[in-house]
């Protein structure tokens, strides 16, 4: 298990540091001119590939926002496929971040420094009411709904109480944001 949880580590941070190296070596990469000139040499591909990186997203606790918004922008006429793609991306890293948010081992580091303030989490998250944290937590765009469901998962939320309260808020804002992400392409 620890050559499991260093080799996560590893290919965590390896993936890390390559993507902002690349950024950093490579910014012309990311002008808008050279993102719209490799988008057009696949456009074919494009919505694949862009349901791939939608659901790798959520390994890396980026949040979901940009991904929904440039879906809506790239795919005008095919907002419900964005939503669909979304909703099984935010369903999917949700899911696996929160079954093994305790391979990491950080919840023996937390119950060490916090044994208090973590049972009365565990007492709070684990009642019914508990869906409220989550959707107030989630409506909020800043938070990283994969964030909200590590810490669920390392306090030992009720699965479902956390995955009702992630797609349910998940779906309320990913419709707004493909809504507006639709009025900004008819406004050009």
């Amino acid at each position: 298990m620890k050559i499991l949880k260093q080799s996560v580590y590893l290919f965590w941070i390896i993936s890390v540091i390559g993507i902002v190296g690349y950024i950093v070596l490579h910014p012309d990469s990311f002008s808008v001119e050279s993102i719209t000139a490799s988008l057009g040499k696949f456009q074919s591909e494009l919505l694949l590939v862009y349901a791939i990186v939608s659901i790798l997203r959520g390994i890396f606790l980026l949040p979901a926002t940009p991904f929904v918004l440039g879906g809506a922008v790239l795919f005008p006429e095919q907002a419900w496929l964005v939503l669909l793609i979304s909703m099984l991306s935010v369903f999917l890293s949700s899911t696996a971040i929160y079954y093994f948010s305790d391979l990491l081992g950080f919840s023996k580091q937390l119950e060490a420094r916090f044994p208090k303030q973590l049972q009365v989490w565990k007492a709070r998250l684990s009642h019914p009411r508990a869906v409220l944290y989550v959707l107030g937590s989630t409506l909020i765009p800043i938070f990283s709904n994969e964030l909200i469901c590590y810490v669920a998962g390392l306090v030992k939320m009720p699965f479902l109480y956390v995955i009702f309260g992630v797609m349910l808020s998940s779906f309320a804002v990913f419709y707004v944001y493909i809504y507006f992400g639709k009025s900004v392409v008819g406004l050009w």
